[in-house]
C-alpha cells in the first residue's frame, strides 16, 4: 500500500477520535514553526539521505515535505495556508526509501505545529542475515568470505548479522566461507520486499541439520546453518560400530564430533588442504592410530559436503584362540585383558580388545579366556604400546599354549599299551565326544560346566564299551585340568564277548591307629591295595549288601564307632572301575573305656553332709562390647588330625577354641569360644567359610555337665569376604563386611567387583530368622 494511502487511512481513522479533543481546543495561530527530521540507518549505518517524509494532519490532508539531504536532514516551515494550515495539529509522519524499510507512527496523539521541532528516526535495511555453521558456532560478518544479496554486499553490518538496503527485486542470498559448503538460498520474502515494506526479512542459518537448505518461506525464515566441507565417518573393525570420543583431524584440521556421539565427525578443511593421501587421522585410547584416509579433492567451495568412511579401525590388541594341543579354533565365553580387564568383543575364535595406554601391563596382565568346557587360560599381551602406534598387538595362540582343554582322558589297554581311535564321549548324555590328539591314545574333552555327570564313556570296536568316571567336577572359573587315567580298556576275549575286568584286591584295612584298640568313638580308617576305586562300609554284612558306594570315595576315612564299650566290628566291600566287587570282609576293633587314674581306696570315713558346689563361673566381656568377627582364630593343619575325645572342662578353654559336648555325634553343633561365650555355627555351610574340613582343626569335648555354665553369644557368622547372602522376600542381596555387619550389594557390578565374574555362584540362602539374630544390617555397601 503507498505510504499515502497509509496515512490516509491513519487519518480517517484517528479524525473521530480526535473530534471531541479538538472541538473543545481554540483554534491555532497560522504561525510557522520550524520542523528538523534527522533520519539515521540502523546499526550506526549514518545519514540516510533521499527520505520521502510526508505528514498527515487533522484537516485529513497529505503534505509532502520534501526529501532529506545528503545529512539526512530536512528543514521544512509550513506557511499559513498550506494544505495542513491554521487549525490543524499534525498526526503522523511517513518515512520512505527504497531499500529501508518504510517508517510510519502509530497515532498516540495530536500536536500543534510549534511543537513539532525536531524529530529524529532510525530506518531498518529491508534484509537481515544471521548466519551459523551445522553445529550453531556464530559467525560474524567479517568471518565470511562471502555474503551477497542479489550479487550485492551487505550495506553494513550488525554484530553477527549482515544488513543489506537497496536490494531490489532481491531473490537470490549467497554465503561461502573456505572450509564449507557455498550456500544460496532464494524465495525467502525477498521476492515481496516492496519500497513501502514496514517490516524487516530476517533469514537465520541456524544449527539444526534437519532444516532444510533451500526451501520457500515467509519474512521470517530458518535455513541450515552452515555445511562443514567434508564429513568422516569412522568404523572399528568387526562388528563396525561408530568410534565415538576419538580426536579427528582431516588436510591438518581439527574436527569436530556431531553432538549426538554417532562416531560422525565435521570437517572445515580448506580449499588448499583437501585432496590429500592419507590426512585423515583417527586417534582413540584403546585403538590403533589410524592414518589410513583420503580427504577427497573439493572445487572450490562446492556446493556438497565430501563424505569419506575410515572402516576398519584396529583394537589395540586382538587375539585368535586355539585350543591346547589340538589347535581347532576355539569360540570363548568371554576374554578380557589388560590392567582393568576391559571386556573384549567377540568374533568366533578372534578377541578385540580395547586397552587403554594405562592398562597396557604386558608383564602384571594380559589376555584373560574363558570358555564353557576349558580351562581358564591367561596369555601376555604382547610388547607395551604407545599413543602414536599404528601397529596393532595381534597375539595367536597355537597348540602349544593354547586354552586347554577342561577334562583329559588318557586311554590305556590292560597291559598298558595305549588305545587310539576309540570313540570318548562325555558329560551328561555323552554330550561331548572327546578329540584325540593324533595317535596319542590321549582324548580331549570340553564338557561344559553345567554338566554334572562325570562318567566318560569308551567305545570301539573289537572292545568291550567302558565307562570310567572323572574323580572330580570343575567350576566356570578354574585353570586346571580334570584328568583321568583308563588302564583296563581291554579287547573282547577270543570265542566270548567278555574281557578281563580289573577286580579289586585289598592288602590291608587299618582301624584307628592300628593297635586294635580305641578309646574314642571317632576313628578314622585307611586301606591299601589295588583297583580300589570305590568302597562302602556297614555294620553288618546284611546292611553292607544294601548299601550304597558313595559317589565321592576319599581316605583316610573318618569314621564313628556305636556307642558302648566293646568290640566293634565293620564290614568293608570294594569296587573296580570297571564295576567289578570283592568278597564283603570285615575288620574289628575293641572301644575301650579309659585308664582309671583315680587314687586307691581309703578307709570308710564318718559321713558328712555334702555342700553345695559353687557354680562355676567363666568371666565375660560386656555383650555390647563383644566383637562379632572373633579376634583369635583356631589354627588350620595342613594334614587331616585325629580327634582327642577325652572332654575337658571348661575352664580350661582359651580364647579361639572349638568345641563339642562330649559323646556328641556327627551333626552336632560346634562352638568357638571367644569373650568367655559360646557361639555356635548355625550350619556346615558357616562352618566350611571359616576352615577347610572338620578335620584339619582341632574340635575339643567339653564335659557335659558343665557346658551349662558357658553364656551364649550371637551365632557365628560366615567369614567376612567368603559369601553373599539373600533371604526370602528380599530381593537384595548382602554382604558380610570385616566387622560382621552385613551391607547390601547394590548391583550387578559391584557384586563383581567384590567376588569376580562368578560372582552369582557365592550366594548363599539364608533363614530370615538366622539373617535377623546373627547380623546387622547397614546401608549400601561401598565399592572402590
Amino acid at each position: 500500500m503507498p505510504v499515502k494511502l497509509l496515512l490516509q487511512a491513519g487519518v480517517v481513522l484517528a479524525a473521530t477520535v480526535l473530534f471531541f479533543i479538538l472541538s473543545a481546543q481554540p483554534a491555532y495561530a497560522d504561525v510557522g514553526g520550524d520542523l528538523k527530521f534527522t533520519i539515521s540507518a540502523q546499526s550506526g549505518g549514518g545519514a540516510v539521505s533521499g527520505v520521502a517524509v510526508s505528514l498527515a494532519c487533522t484537516g485529513g490532508t497529505i503534505q509532502g515535505l520534501g526529501t532529506t539531504s545528503a545529512t539526512g536532514t530536512l528543514f521544512i516551515t509550513p506557511a499559513a495556508g498550506s494544505s495542513c494550515g491554521a487549525g490543524d495539529s499534525y498526526i503522523d509522519y511517513a518515512l520512505e526509501k527504497s531499500g529501508m524499510v518504510t517508517y510510519i507512527t502509530l497515532p498516540g496523539g495530536t500536536h500543534e505545529t510549534d511543537e513539532l521541532n525536531a524529530i529524529t528516526s532510525t530506518m531498518l535495511y529491508q534484509v537481515k542475515v544471521v548466519v551459523t555453521d551445522q553445529e550453531g558456532t556464530a559467525f560474524t560478518h567479517s568471518d565470511l568470505d562471502t555474503i551477497t544479496l542479489n550479487s550485492i554486499a551487505a550495506s553494513t553490518t550488525l554484530a553477527g548479522a549482515s544488513l543489506f538496503g537497496n536490494t531490489g527485486s532481491a531473490i537470490i542470498l549467497a554465503v561461502a566461507e573456505n572450509g564449507y559448503v557455498v550456500a544460496t538460498t532464494s524465495n525467502f520474502g525477498l521476492t515481496s520486499i516492496t519500497p513501502v515494506s514496514s517490516t524487516q526479512t530476517l533469514i537465520t542459518f541456524a544449527s539444526s541439520t534437519g532444516v532444510a537448505a533451500n526451501i520457500g518461506g515467509t519474512a521470517t525464515n530458518t535455513v541450515r546453518g552452515l555445511q562443514f566441507s567434508h564429513m568422516i565417518f569412522t568404523q572399528r573393525e568387526s562388528d563396525s560400530a561408530p568410534l565415538a570420543a576419538a580426536t579427528v583431524s582431516a588436510g591438518g584440521i581439527t574436527c569436530n564430533e556431531e553432538s549426538t556421539s554417532t562416531g560422525t565427525y565435521f570437517c572445515p578443511v580448506l580449499i588448499a588442504g583437501d585432496g590429500g593421501t592419507d590426512d585423515i587421522h583417527i586417534l582413540l585410547d584403546g585403538y590403533v592410530k589410524d592414518i589410513t584416509g583420503d580427504t577427497p579433492n573439493r572445487d572450490g567451495n562446492a556446493a556438497a559436503v565430501a563424505t569419506t568412511t575410515v572402516s576398519s579401525i584396529d583394537f589395540s590388541h586382538k587375539v585368535t584362540i586355539l585350543s591346547a594341543v589340538i589347535g581347532t579354533a576355539v569360540t570363548p565365553a568371554h576374554v578380557s585383558a589388560g590392567a582393568n580387564d576391559v571386556d573384549c568383543l567377540i568374533a568366533s575364535n578372534v578377541a578385540f580388545c580395547p586397552v587403554l595406554l594405562a592398562d597396557d601391563d604386558t608383564v602384571a596382565q594380559g589376555f584373560d579366556m574363558q570358555s564353557d568346557g576349558y580351562a581358564s587360560t591367561t596369555v601376555a599381551l604382547g610388547a607395551a604400546r604407545s599413543a602414536s602406534n599404528t601397529a596393532q598387538q595381534a597375539v595367536t595362540l597355537t597348540a602349544s599354549n593354547g586354552i586347554a582343554y577342561g577334562n583329559v582322558v588318557t586311554l590305556l589297554g590292560n597291559s598298558n599299551s595305549i588305545v587310539t581311535g576309540a570313540t570318548v564321549k562325555a558329560g551328561d548324555g555323552y554330550g561331548t565326544t572327546c578329540t584325540e590328539s593324533g595317535a596319542t591314545g590321549v582324548y580331549y574333552c570340553a564338557v561344559p560346566v553345567a554338566h554334572t555327570s562325570r562318567t566318560v564313556q569308551f567305545v570301539k570296536s573289537g572292545f568291550t564299551t567302558r565307562t570310567a568316571d572323572f574323580g572330580s567336577d570343575r567350576a566356570s572359573s578354574s585353570t586346571a585340568q580334570v584328568t583321568l587315567s583308563y588302564n583296563q580298556f581291554s579287547q573282547d576275549q577270543v570265542g566270548g564277548n567278555s574281557a578281563v575286568k580289573a577286580t579289586p584286591a585289598v592288602t590291608a584295612i587299618k582301624l584307628g591307629d592300628g593297635s586294635g584298640t580305641t578309646i574314642t568313638r571317632d576313628i578314622l580308617i585307611t586301606f591299601t591295595g589295588s583297583n580300589l576305586y570305590r568302597y562302602k562300609i556297614a555294620t553288618t554284612q546284611a546292611s553292607l549288601a544294601s548299601a550304597e558306594y558313595p559317589s565321592n570315595p576319599g581316605t583316610p576315612v573318618s569314621y564313628t564307632l556305636s556307642e558302648g564299650i566293646g568290640v566293634k566290628t565293620l564290614w568293608f566291600q570294594f569296587m573296580s572301575i570297571d564295576g567289578m566287587e570283592n568278597a564283603a570282609q570285615s575288620k574289628s576293633i575293641s572301644l575301650v573305656a579309659p585308664a582309671d587314674k583315680t587314687a586307691p581306696p581309703v578307709a570308710p570315713v564318718e559321713p558328712v553332709v555334702p555342700k553345695a558346689e559353687p557354680k562355676i563361673s567363666i568371666p565375660v566381656v560386656p555383650l555390647l562390647e563383644l566383637k562379632r568377627v572373633p579376634e583369635v582364630i583356631t589354627l588350620i593343619s595342613a594334614t587331616p588330625i585325629v580327634t582327642d575325645f577325652r572332654p575337658v572342662a571348661i575352664a580350661t578353654l582359651q580364647e579361639g577354641d572349638l568345641f563339642m559336648i562330649e559323646d556328641a555325634t556327627v551333626g552336632a553343633s560346634v562352638y568357638w569360644f571367644t569373650g568367655g561365650y559360646k557361639r555356635p555355627f548355625p550350619n556346615e555351610k558357616t562352618f566350611m567359610s571359616w576352615f577347610p574340613a572338620f578335620n584339619r582343626v582341632g574340635i575339643k569335648r567339653v564335659m557335659k555337665d558343665e557346658i551349662s555354665f558357658l553364656a551364649w553369644g550371637p551365632s557365628m557368622p560366615y567369614k567376612p569376604g567368603t559369601r553373599m547372602v539373600k533371604v526370602p522376600d528380599d530381593a537384595k542381596t548382602y554382604n558380610i563386611q570385616a566387622d560382621g555387619t552385613v551391607c547390601h550389594v547394590k548391583d550387578e557390578a559391584d557384586a563383581a567387583k567384590l567376588f569376580g565374574k562368578t560372582w552369582n555362584k557365592s550366594i548363599d540362602d539364608m533363614a530370615v530368622s538366622q539373617f535377623l539374630g546373627t547380623y546387622k544390617i547397614k546401608d549400601a555397601c561401598i565399592v572402590a
